[in-house]
């Protein structure tokens, strides 16, 4: 069964999205691990001029993970910044 990327997923998103769930939804997979701004940064490069895509990147100019309160992001592996820190399998 093939899945899309959450970056890939995030880049479909913006298209429709209002700007603060496109923010949440940006925020919720930095801090679940689930995206790195490398992998968004690549998705956007490969496609540019996809719809949305200005908006994504504009969110990469501000702080990700900024909407997701401490509690929610587990403030016990949580940084200052309200970011987990994420280690990749291999």
């Amino acid at each position: 069964m093939p899945i899309t990327a959450p970056a890939r997923t995030l880049l479909d998103l913006a298209a429709t999205l209002p700007e603060r769930p496109l923010e949440r939804a940006l925020d919720e997979a930095v801090v679940r691990c689930l995206l790195r701004e490398a992998d968004l940064t690549v998705a956007l490069a490969t496609a540019p001029r996809r719809a949305g895509a200005a908006r994504l990147g504009g969110l990469l100019d501000e702080d990700l993970g900024t909407t997701v309160t401490r509690s929610k992001a587990g403030s016990a592996s949580s940084h200052s910044s309200g970011r987990r820190s994420c280690r990749r399998r291999g």
